[in-house]
């Protein structure tokens, strides 16, 4: 039983099947060779330091955590299609890792309330590094915001889309009333 436990800690992608000829090719390379007394206790406590309590590995995440961490970056990332994060645990619609698509930070703080996750932001430029207030617009939901960009392949950049983009911001607000804090962005 103790083997088992030990095995799916110290090699849990290994199936018991692979832990035994790999246990059992092991055991022909050293047959008939011996350990010393210093190697047995070394091994013995390099096992002790692989098992610990859940109080001490608990102390050592959150001592990484942030700016505790050698790869912190600041508080923002880009991720893999090109929308750059920004860190803000206490918003109410973050990530399970505490962070936000920056152009939503922005837009929200210029309507001066939290967007409601139907809510579609379009970056005028196509460009979703360019978080600029400028180049950003607000729309209800993603059937709106299809159709402006049909509207734009098909017609082009005419006067009545650019009449739309200067109307952005009029938008009506949600019925669900939520307390907006302005982290500054």
């Amino acid at each position: 039983m103790e083997n088992k436990k030990l095995k799916k800690r110290r090699y849990p992608n290994m199936s018991d099947l692979e832990y035994n000829v790999w246990k059992a090719k092991l055991s022909k390379v050293h047959k008939g060779k011996s350990q010393s007394k210093e190697t047995i206790e070394k091994r013995i406590k390099s096992l002790k330091k692989v098992i610990h309590t859940k109080e001490w590995n608990d102390k050592v995440r959150k001592s990484k955590l942030m700016e505790k961490n050698p790869n912190w970056k600041g508080g923002f990332y880009k991720t893999n299609n090109g929308y750059i994060m920004i860190k803000v645990s206490e918003h109410p619609f973050s990530n399970t890792q505490g962070y936000i698509q920056e152009h939503r930070l922005k837009v929200e703080a210029k309507i001066g309330r939290y967007l409601t996750k139907e809510e579609k932001i379009h970056h005028l430029d196509e460009n979703r590094i360019n978080n600029n207030i400028n180049n950003l617009m607000l729309f209800k939901n993603d059937s709106e915001h299809q159709k402006f960009h049909n509207k734009i392949k098909q017609f082009g950049f005419t006067n009545p889309i650019l009449k739309q983009i200067e109307k952005r911001w009029e938008i009506e607000k949600p019925k669900k009333k939520t307390k907006f804090i302005n982290i500054g962005v």
